[in-house]
């Protein structure tokens, strides 16, 4: 399986603790699942697309070995922090941040 479309936020907790059956990945849709952190996915090594969509997330952290991760989607969450995105050299878009506050981003040669 490559492509896991995930929308049950009452067992979100099991779901996140059973991710390590699917590391082959590539895609991951987890929107609208009342998730408050970004937890659990670091063994997704494979993932290319992450949607976090309609959560309550307030801060970006835990994707730093997700080193093939090309579209990040966080629409209509709280976002206010990002962490640890230097990893993401293949992070080619991120979506619609409009409750951003602070944008760190390290080592980004490629920004003009």
């Amino acid at each position: 399986m490559t492509e896991l479309f995930i929308y049950t936020p009452t067992s979100i907790e099991i779901i996140i603790n059973n991710l390590y059956k699917f590391t082959n990945l590539e895609h991951l849709h987890l929107y609208d699942n009342a998730m408050k952190e970004i937890r659990g996915l670091d063994i997704l090594v494979n993932l290319q697309i992450l949607n976090l969509n309609y959560n309550q997330i307030s801060e970006i952290k835990g994707l730093d070995n997700l080193v093939n991760l090309q579209i990040l989607n966080l629409n209509y969450n709280q976002i206010s922090e990002i962490k640890g995105l230097y990893n993401l050299v293949n992070l080619e878009e991120l979506k619609n941040l409009t409750n951003l506050k602070k944008l760190n981003i390290f080592i980004t040669p490629n920004i003009i």
